[in-house]
């Protein structure tokens, strides 16, 4: 179910905000008379609005922004509809991210631009099966050096099994430091065993591509229901690979694989980032461009 603009606008203004933001809604269940008894299977809405600000007194020609859109296919999500307010395209790599680029041509001076996203998802309970990804989650990449000889010592230490083993060590060796602005990375958890969510499922991706377990690291959100995607709820967790299928792991808050459908993948971590680079939520470029995730 969409809500309408002047709607959103109405409600919004009641509350003392111009921004256009995102409402929580109720989702049906998916199509078909069997669906509604259908727990594995739940309807989500999400939404996310930014606001764009041209701080200066001129026009301002070529400045760019860039979002993620949710991931398309994850091991507990479907991306099944997307609506975004303003012209776009879509850029999509071999992990499977989805990034929105905006031109943002003749910006008037001191002019205001909100861009709105509604996606609907259908999130799976169960992790659904998979075609192995090779490769390419057991190599070394940015954050996660599963190449070191530290971590590979540390990994190899460990008793023997699969990815429970590295969990339980991660969850125990790591102290939760709370956020932390700058991402330091597997290495640096495993040195200092402190470090926020990234650490956590840094340290733990990398130890298990050092075991040979296909691992990656996710960011999003987390959330039960549809909601509002608040700028302040980011986090990040792992993936890992097994019985066919991607699991939710998350050693900062004691998850292995369960509660796979509240966790909502907006990209998967690589190494080069495309169009991103290091930016977890959103980019931008242009002089006195201003870009906040509205809250």
């Amino acid at each position: 179910m969409s809500i309408g603009i002047d709607r959103i606008l109405r409600l919004l203004s009641q509350r003392g905000t111009l921004w256009v933001a995102a409402l929580v809604v109720s989702v049906a269940s998916p199509v078909g008379p069997a669906a509604a008894a259908d727990t594995a299977h739940e309807g989500r809405d999400v939404f996310y609005s930014f606001t764009l600000e041209n701080t200066t007194g001129n026009l301002l020609q070529g400045a760019k922004f860039w979002t993620y859109a949710p991931v398309h296919e994850s091991g507990h999500q479907s991306l099944v509809g997307l609506e975004v307010s303003h012209p776009h395209t879509v850029k999509r790599d071999r992990a499977g991210n989805q990034v929105l680029c905006f031109e943002l041509d003749a910006f008037p001076p001191y002019g205001t631009r909100i861009i709105t996203v509604e996606a609907k998802l259908v999130m799976k309970s169960a992790a659904a099966p998979s075609h192995s990804p090779g490769d390419r989650y057991l190599q070394a990449d940015s954050l996660i050096e599963s190449d070191h000889h530290e971590l590979q010592a540390a990994a190899n230490s460990l008793p023997a099994g699969g990815s429970k083993t590295v969990y339980e060590f991660v969850k125990d060796h790591v102290r939760d430091t709370g956020y932390v602005k700058k991402d330091k990375g597997a290495l640096y958890a495993l040195q200092q065993g402190e470090g926020d969510c990234t650490e956590y499922a840094c340290l733990f991706a990398a130890m298990c591509r050092a075991r040979g377990i296909p691992s990656r690291v996710v960011g999003g959100y987390v959330s039960e229901r549809s909601a509002v995607l608040r700028p302040g709820r980011y986090h990040n967790w792992a993936e890992v690979f097994e019985d066919g299928a991607w699991h939710i792991v998350d050693p900062q808050t004691g998850r292995f694989k369960e509660g796979g459908a509240a966790y909502l993948a907006m990209n998967i971590l690589t190494g080069d980032g495309g169009d991103m680079k290091e930016f977890r939520r959103f980019r931008h470029e242009g002089e006195g461009l201003k870009v906040t995730m509205n809250r």
